[in-house]
């Protein structure tokens, strides 16, 4: 009997009183639509893969919205560039004005990570790549 390799994407957000920022909050949805698109092609080629949601409080904010896969950030497994830009939503949670993660993806400009995005790194990290993401999603 074999055992599959494992993925785990773990994504950070900020949580205040159980609430997070409308960016982190459609991350989260495009990591949930892209996992489930891909299960089935990744459990056929022997990956399983799991979701961990990790809140962060204010102080940690920088790291907010980051999605890592197997311990290591999108950024350093796919072309993504990460800038910070401000967010009215986590402004809104906390009071104060704040800066949260925005990426640069096939040169676009995204405050959440966008699906293509997730799917390509998905696909980097479990060695079955495509050169259309897309096709997947």
């Amino acid at each position: 009997m074999s055992v599959n390799r494992q993925l785990l994407i773990r994504w950070y957000h900020l949580d205040v009183d159980g609430e997070t920022c409308e960016r982190c909050s459609l991350t989260k949805n495009t990591i949930d639509d892209a996992v489930n698109h891909l299960k089935s092609q990744l459990n056929l080629a022997g990956w399983d893969i799991a979701v961990e949601d990790v809140k962060l409080s204010e102080d940690q904010i920088v790291k907010s919205n980051l999605c890592e896969i197997n311990g290591i950030p999108m950024e350093e497994i796919i072309d993504l560039k990460v800038n910070m830009n401000p967010c009215p939503s986590c402004s809104g949670l906390t009071g104060k004005t704040e800066y949260c993660r925005s990426v640069r993806y096939k040169g676009k400009t995204y405050n959440e990570i966008p699906s293509s995005a997730i799917v390509e790194a998905i696909l980097s990290a479990s060695h079955l790549k495509s050169n259309s993401p897309s096709m997947f999603i």
